[in-house]
């Protein structure tokens, strides 16, 4: 109840309302974490150099708080209501909870969904680990080679705290799939941690996009899935809800071929 999916930006930092941009005012967390608020996508080294100093210094949740007083200074990069994949959008949406709840957005995962679901602390870590003994090596593919990546070198994965909420959470794949579960017992009418209608609003389309999970039409049925990359690495997550089946496939490289390869085994093992 701290929270509504149409919540808006201006109710949330009324403080900043008066000096925002008018269009800023009225997108909502529903249009933030399905990407259609016209915010811009923050993917690339320039636009993450651009970040302003007071987004770069003190706690992640005061880092997220400097960045969001900073991007809505801003006037939006595109139509709210038009799709544009953005990781920022994420993190004001994360920023948003912790104005609402006073906790930061780590708390909040480990509390609110982590803990509840019996996923350790020791299974999860916000941030990447530099510390070549604790992590795997990433490769980056040129040509046809693969270069090792050391976990030590941030000058590719260097997503700082203010974005953390859009792609900077590691879980071990064990917790991964207790979090796949929620989703498709959500999906199949079981109220769990959430309840059915909520998952099943998470994974509602406005055209072929949810809230983070893409829809897959093949015939009568659909498939659930999500993808995602920081250069050295690659993810792919499928969902058949329809059997009640999760599929994740990751791979320590980054690139076209490596995505193809994951692509690839996720669709095969899914279709077992």
């Amino acid at each position: 109840g701290q929270l509504t999916w149409d919540q808006t930006v201006g109710e949330s930092f009324p403080e900043w309302s008066a000096t925002m941009p008018p269009a800023w005012r009225t997108v909502t967390l529903r249009q933030l974490l399905t990407h259609r608020a016209g915010v811009a996508p923050f993917t690339t080294p320039e636009e993450l150099r651009d970040l302003p100093a007071d987004a770069r210094a003190g706690t992640p949740a005061g880092q997220r708080l400097a960045f969001a007083r900073w991007l809505l200074q801003r006037p939006p990069a595109s139509r709210s209501g038009a799709f544009a994949y953005s990781n920022a959008g994420y993190a004001l949406a994360a920023t948003m909870a912790e104005r609402a709840t006073g906790e930061p957005w780590e708390l909040l995962l480990q509390t609110r969904l982590f803990t509840p679901l019996g996923i350790p602390a020791a299974a999860v870590r916000v941030g990447w680990p530099a510390r070549a003994g604790a992590a795997p090596w990433g490769h980056i593919e040129t040509g046809r080679q693969w270069t090792p990546h050391a976990p030590t070198d941030a000058r590719i994965i260097a997503i700082p705290p203010a974005l953390a909420p859009a792609g900077d959470l590691a879980l071990t794949m064990s917790a991964y799939g207790r979090f796949l579960q929620l989703h498709l017992r959500g999906l199949a009418g079981e109220d769990g941690l959430l309840r059915a209608t909520t998952v099943r609003t998470l994974h509602a389309p406005d055209g072929d996009y949810a809230f983070g999970w893409a829809i897959q039409r093949e015939g009568n049925a659909a498939i659930h899935f999500h993808e995602g990359s920081a250069g050295t690495f690659h993810a792919v997550t499928l969902l058949d809800p329809r059997r009640g089946i999760a599929v994740a496939t990751v791979t320590n490289a980054g690139g076209d071929r490596a995505a193809n390869a994951i692509r690839e085994t996720a669709d095969v093992v899914l279709r077992r």
